[in-house]
């Protein structure tokens, strides 16, 4: 590594020691008034912001001595130079450096732009690695390298939830309560076994909401998008890496992939937060700031399906159960979240196609299948599945003794069979009756769509496996959808989803049973699909469940979070294809 290298490997690690340092006091510091810790904000991030400018020779030093600049960064330049200017705005107290709103700016890219140094770290070491022959980088398997990230931003989460300045005065948070909230919050489940709004302070809050935000993303796909903001971009390593995560074939595309991916995100979630800032005007207690802060929260967790509420009784305290402008935005983020990042790239690049904005490309008229198959199976699972809880209703008698008219109840069902993946509900969920609560949690069982923020098998595993079932039963040759045959790997691997996912549910409701004897089986089992399948609903058994039973629950909704079949194959060698084929045989079945 020449000078130059060394220097950014320096400030690198002068960054995170930075960012833990301010971590540390905004959670531990005796002292939280903003104006002071806003001061020693400054003060560290002059540093930090000082040494990353001075990387900025580097820059220029290639521009200067290169003919062709391969990479400028001048994004990362822009940003430094901005936050330079409104450090010295800072200093010489200016008036309008001052103003809150750009103070929150001003916050948030000096943590991008802090953070990006950490991002090279790991290159630098593959490159001494490289050069010395004798030492050898194990190689990773994505779905054990996603694993082992996943635990860590839960452990980095948890500790962070425990300090002090998260929690308000005199709330004590246990170990195993804060490492289960942030398992569910990076897992996007929304169990929580207290009250967020009563035990965590705003600085408590914002940590939930950046863990469920980076969960939804997945931490590759945040990793890359905070390198994207300052300019700079992953290596071919990383590319690969992601692209396997993503499903997504060719590593060219992943750049425009996860681009897009911000893009739709940030995008669905600020028009939502804008429809409950509106919808939520006439809440007693809601106004000004407070109004904006829960408008955003809501906002960012009902898209990235995580069901955390900053509500006393999630939505179904009195004064917004029956908000309709609230409830409908909600049903809509839910929605916008479950669909799945591909078919909103397909419905971009057809109205670039239709609009004449890129001429280069052409599109079928035809749907994707995969889109084609999304599409039907969200209306099904949300009309029917709708549908369906409303008539169970109407066949136990709770329709008739509900002091609620018949078409709230018919409304309710819909809510949470839209709800199914991301846990929000308007009513108590233990006033319903079993078989209310069986066939909510095959809905949370089938979950949403593949490259969406949700849990489940998934809608595509699930119409593949019965497809499969059906193909078997009527003899024919292929699974047939949308007029294309369904690849036989494909095939199978939803089949073998389904049939792991089942069984997992049953062994780990048989372990709960074991853990928790005081409750009963149909209450677990539904709290067991709800953490598997990462949806948040829960029949009263979160804040009843002792420490075993919550860390039984933790490593649930870690499982369903990393997929069944990427859990299994995190921890299996790769499999080698062997020539031989044996004589086939034939066995009684029946």
């Amino acid at each position: 590594m020449n000078r130059f290298e060394v220097m950014e490997m320096g400030f690198g690690l002068c960054t995170l020691a930075a960012l833990m340092w301010l971590l540390w006091w905004n959670g531990f510091g005796e002292i939280h008034e903003d104006q002071l810790s806003l001061r020693y904000f400054r003060e560290i991030l002059s540093l930090l912001v000082l040494g990353q400018l001075t990387g900025v020779l580097g820059i220029l030093r290639e521009k200067w001595l290169a003919k062709s600049i391969r990479n400028p960064r001048w994004m990362e330049l822009g940003l430094g130079l901005l936050i330079l200017v409104m450090l010295a705005g800072n200093f010489f107290n200016s008036t309008f450096i001052s103003r809150i709103e750009l103070q929150n700016i001003f916050r948030a890219l000096c943590l991008c732009y802090g953070a990006a140094p950490l991002l090279n770290l790991k290159e630098y070491f593959f490159r001494l690695a490289r050069r010395n022959r004798g030492f050898h980088l194990p190689r990773i398997r994505p779905a054990l390298l996603f694993l082992l990230t996943l635990i860590a931003f839960i452990t980095l989460g948890g500790t962070l939830l425990m300090s002090p300045g998260a929690t308000k005065d005199g709330i004590i948070l246990s170990p195993t309560d804060a490492y289960f909230i942030s398992t569910s919050a990076v897992c996007v489940t929304g169990l929580v076994p207290l009250n967020v709004h009563e035990h965590f302070t705003n600085y408590g809050q914002t940590i939930l909401l950046v863990l469920f935000q980076v969960g939804a993303f997945g931490i590759m796909t945040f990793t890359y998008f905070v390198s994207l903001m300052v300019g700079q971009g992953l290596s071919l390593r990383s590319k690969v890496t992601i692209s396997n995560l993503l499903d997504e074939e060719g590593i060219a595309q992943v750049d425009r992939f996860i681009k897009n991916i911000i893009a739709v995100t940030f995008g669905v979630e600020a028009l939502g937060a804008i429809a409950l800032y509106f919808s939520w005007r006439n809440v007693p207690g809601l106004e000004g700031d407070t109004l904006w802060w829960y408008a955003v929260f809501h906002s960012v967790s009902g898209f990235c399906n995580a069901g955390f509420s900053l509500f006393a009784d999630n939505l179904a305290t009195p004064d917004v159960a029956y908000n309709m402008g609230g409830q409908i935005t909600i049903m809509v983020m839910v929605l916008c979240g479950s669909l799945g990042f591909a078919m909103y790239l397909e419905i971009v690049r057809r109205a670039r196609v239709a609009l004449g904005w890129d001429s280069r490309n052409t599109i079928s008229r035809h749907w994707s299948t995969y889109s084609w198959l999304v599409v039907r199976m969200t209306a099904a699972l949300v009309l029917g599945g709708g549908l369906i809880l409303f008539l169970i209703k109407a066949i136990d008698g709770s329709l008739f003794t509900s002091a609620d008219p018949w078409y709230w109840i018919l409304w309710e069902s819909l809510f949470n069979a839209t709800a199914r993946t991301a846990g929000f509900n308007i009513s108590d969920m233990a006033l319903n009756s079993v078989p209310y609560a069986l066939f909510l949690g095959a809905l949370m069982f089938i979950g949403g769509n593949p490259g969406s923020t949700t849990g489940g098998v998934h809608t595509t595993a699930f119409a593949v496996s019965c497809g499969e079932v059906a193909r078997i039963l009527q003899g024919k040759q292929d699974v047939v959808m949308h007029k294309r045959r369904i690849a036989r790997s494909v095939v199978e691997r939803a089949v073998i989803t389904v049939i792991l996912a089942g069984a997992w549910v049953g062994m780990m409701t048989t372990v709960m049973c074991f853990a928790e004897p005081g409750l009963s089986l149909e209450r677990l089992f539904f709290e067991v699909v709800s953490s598997f399948a990462t949806v948040g609903f829960s029949w009263n058994v979160t804040p009843e469940l002792s420490d075993a039973g919550k860390w039984i629950i933790v490593f649930n909704m870690i499982v369903g979070r990393v997929g069944m079949v990427a859990f299994v194959l995190a921890f299996m060698k790769q499999p080698s294809k062997s020539p031989l084929r044996y004589p086939e045989t034939r066995l009684p079945l029946s």
